[in-house]
């Protein structure tokens, strides 16, 4: 983002100077130069992206996967170089628990877009799906290198090494991530949980318990996930969350 603005802007300095060192400069530079700045922003908001990622997007969010889906793969067709499509289309195909097609769109993303966070976490969730820990690890090493500042990175990471009973390691990365003012209610749902059994690992029940007292305040979440996972196919990741859900269960009333 912070390059972005900068780029936007280099117009606007460049006239700002122009018209401080040179005796006729005036206003005329400055309205110049902000005017290319102007329109630079806007190519970057409308045009960047093709139409259909746009549409694409939006459907996606809106909870029409199937129609995102549609639209992202003629976004592609058109732009195969568009590195923020495969992206989305990894994730959508997250969203239907199609892993492989997921993993297989990720690594395009991280070819297109390596300075991108969000394509190594695509790619490290694909992975994780799939119980492929080892190489989750190092995708979500490599987001959490790259976007430090986000709760999701910490969690996910978090993730790999609770699936590997490194416990001690999980417990750091969740409340790392229970720290981050950015953190979503799902996350923090899930962080919570996880930790809770970290404590418990280590023989620190007291405050595990008071972790899962705290659970009920993210009951809007718990049942958006479990909906989700009802209606997911029956890979052994999908199946070891419903188990999880469903010991979640007992501190959600």
């Amino acid at each position: 983002m912070t390059k972005r603005i900068f780029l936007i802007t280099i117009p606007f300095w460049i006239s700002l100077v122009w018209a401080l060192v040179t005796p006729f400069g005036g206003m005329l530079p400055l309205l110049i130069g902000l005017g290319l700045s102007i329109l630079l922003a806007l190519w970057i908001r409308f045009f960047r992206h093709p139409q259909e990622y746009r549409l694409a997007l939006k459907h996606f969010n809106n909870g029409e996967p199937h129609k995102a889906l549609q639209l992202i793969n003629i976004a592609i067709k058109k732009r195969p170089g568009h590195g923020e499509a495969y992206l989305l289309r990894a994730n959508i195909h997250l969203h239907l628990f199609e892993f492989l097609e997921a993993e297989r769109n990720a690594h395009s993303a991280v070819n297109l877009i390596p300075q991108n966070y969000r394509a190594y976490q695509s790619l490290g969730t694909a992975l994780l799906d799939q119980q492929r820990y080892n190489e989750a690890d190092k995708a979500y090493s490599k987001a959490l290198d790259l976007a430090s500042q986000y709760a999701t990175n910490y969690f996910y990471k978090g993730m790999v090494c609770y699936r590997l009973g490194e416990f001690e390691k999980a417990r750091q990365l969740f409340e790392m991530a229970l720290q981050k003012q950015n953190s979503p209610a799902n996350i923090k749902l899930l962080a919570s949980y996880y930790l809770a059994n970290c404590l418990s690992a280590a023989g620190e029940e007291q405050p595990a318990q008071s972790l899962r007292l705290k659970l009920k305040r993210y009951r809007k979440s718990y049942d958006g996930l479990v909906t989700l996972y009802r209606e997911a196919p029956d890979h052994a990741d999908v199946l070891l969350m419903r188990s999880e859900l469903r010991d979640m269960r007992r501190y959600m009333a």
